[in-house]
């Protein structure tokens, strides 16, 4: 890590840690005027993975410091005026729900192929009366095939920490495409504007089975940033937007 990466993260952290201060504040002052229903919903958002962790107090979202380190970073990427938003591997559906209360777009859809996390987000979605908020059991494969059946082509698509899984298959979707220009191509098949996109786009960065799957693979696959912004440039202008983490976070504007 350079000097200029080294100071911009330590910056950033410090900008996260003052500003969540508060609203753990706010949270503080009102949590024991949450409802009883939001107390059992609170309990499903809880756990794995914890940077997706919230809760719900007095009909508002209130996100862990790790999401709060990312929806600071991600939020002013998502303009004002949003029509239509698509989350993939949408988890707990946080950025489903507090784009579709804050833009107040005609749709604001997730997927996510584990069933848990769509049935947690819908009763949240149905708690908090969002109701241009949709969550769906689904990959990009049949999301890319028929855009329009959930509610697409989108605006904004929004592709944070999912792309590894995308690109390698996981354990609970063996599916894998194993090309960047596969992915991409898909992708810009769901996305009218833009894309925010942060992945672990280095084999040194996975982690698990899927490093070890990338590191037997490595002669034939190709799996690197460079790679990934070679097959990204073809149907996209790439901007770099800052960290999330230690990983890049980009904004990707539809050619």
């Amino acid at each position: 890590m350079d000097k200029a990466d080294f100071s911009y993260r330590t910056g950033a952290k410090l900008r996260s840690l003052t500003g969540y201060s508060v609203i753990l504040g706010r949270r503080l002052r009102n949590i024991f005027s949450f409802h009883k229903a939001e107390r059992e919903l609170n309990q499903l958002l809880v756990g794995y993975p914890h940077n997706h962790n919230y809760s719900i107090g007095r009909k508002n979202l209130w996100p862990g410091f790790q999401l709060y380190e990312r929806d600071r970073l991600v939020t002013p990427l998502i303009p004002e005026d949003c029509k239509s938003f698509l989350d993939i591997g949408s988890c707990k559906g946080y950025y489903v729900l507090r784009t579709a209360m804050r833009c107040r777009c005609q749709v604001s859809a997730g997927i996510d192929i584990h069933e848990p996390f769509i049935a947690t987000s819908q009763k949240v979605g149905e708690y908090l009366g969002v109701r241009n908020a949709r969550f769906y059991l689904s990959d990009l494969e049949q999301l890319s095939s028929n855009p329009e059946a959930f509610g697409g082509p989108f605006q904004v698509v929004l592709l944070i920490g999912t792309y590894q899984y995308l690109f390698w298959g996981s354990g609970l979707n063996m599916k894998a495409f194993y090309s960047h220009e596969e992915i991409l191509s898909r992708l810009s098949k769901v996305c009218t504007q833009r894309i925010i996109f942060s992945a672990r786009l280095e084999a040194d960065w996975l982690s698990g089975g899927i490093k070890e799957k990338a590191r037997l693979l490595k002669k034939k696959i190709p799996y690197s940033t460079a790679h990934f912004l070679e097959a990204a440039g073809r149907y996209f202008q790439i901007q770099k937007a800052g960290y999330l983490g230690k990983y890049p976070l980009f904004l990707m504007m539809k050619k």
